[in-house]
């Protein structure tokens, strides 16, 4: 998924992932630790992948996701995280770094992205 992205120098990626990326709780170990890798990756892949043009993001799901139309409120509908993933995905990147560390990766001012 990464290579054509990358190749073309622009895009977005997004890592869907859980507040067990974060912490823990109790009952959880396996799965805290496989999303708090992910959440790593996710952070990884921005840093390297930021200076080509490539924008990448986590988007934290929590809860069961149900169908399209449910209103028990208990559920996520579908379409609100797939429309939190496109709001993503047209987002300006914020980062704060020491300017040396961003003209460092690509000498430009900060408003070229």
């Amino acid at each position: 998924m990464a290579k054509p992205v990358c190749a073309a120098k622009q895009g977005s990626i997004v890592v869907v992932g859980a507040t067990a990326s974060l912490r823990g709780k109790p009952m959880t170990t396996g799965f805290a630790a496989g999303k708090a890798a992910q959440h790593s990756l996710a952070q990884s892949m921005a840093r390297q992948f930021w200076p080509e043009g490539v924008h990448v993001s986590l988007l934290i799901v929590d809860g069961s996701i149900g169908d399209a139309g449910d209103s028990d409120g208990k559920r996520l509908d579908p379409r609100a995280i797939a429309s939190a993933a496109l709001s993503l995905t047209r987002q300006r990147s914020m980062e704060h770094r020491p300017l040396a560390e961003l003209t460092a990766a690509r000498p430009c001012s900060l408003s070229c992205r």
